[in-house]
């Protein structure tokens, strides 16, 4: 996982083959990482990944994620925090699996398979986001 920001968002590169243990951990790292940045926006870009999960992953993955988001808002931190992951249809889900789960608890996480409607999403305004 590589990190930077961008127009006053975290974007969050990830690469390689999906495992569901490395997503878990991805998301360990970004929620400590966004301690580092003064942001409550993160965009994880999936576009790079190899594989297409499971919809057991994609459920696993959701559950392991509200349980992690959970933590922090419960302490008040990043209350107002959103994470768009985008990414090829094949590996976001274009079924929204894991949105679904995530939007019923609450979480302010949205899957996307194109940059323009995450970055909108998250408010940024300008569709001119490099990949």
């Amino acid at each position: 996982m590589k990190f930077e920001m961008q127009k006053g968002i975290l974007v969050a590169r990830a690469s390689g083959d999906f495992t569901l243990h490395d997503a878990q951990n991805s998301l360990l790292e970004i929620l400590k990482t966004l301690e580092s940045f003064k942001t409550k926006k993160v965009l994880v870009d999936c576009f790079q990944l190899k594989g297409v999960p499971s919809m057991m992953e994609y459920f696993k993955y959701s559950d392991f994620a509200n349980d992690e988001l959970a933590k922090p808002l419960a302490s008040g931190k990043h209350m107002d925090l959103q994470i768009a992951y985008v990414g090829s249809n094949s590996m976001i889900n274009i079924d929204k699996f894991g949105e679904a789960v995530a939007a019923d608890r609450a979480d302010k996480a949205k899957a996307f398979d194109n940059m323009d409607d995450a970055i909108n999403w998250l408010g940024i305004g300008s569709t001119k986001y490099p990949p």
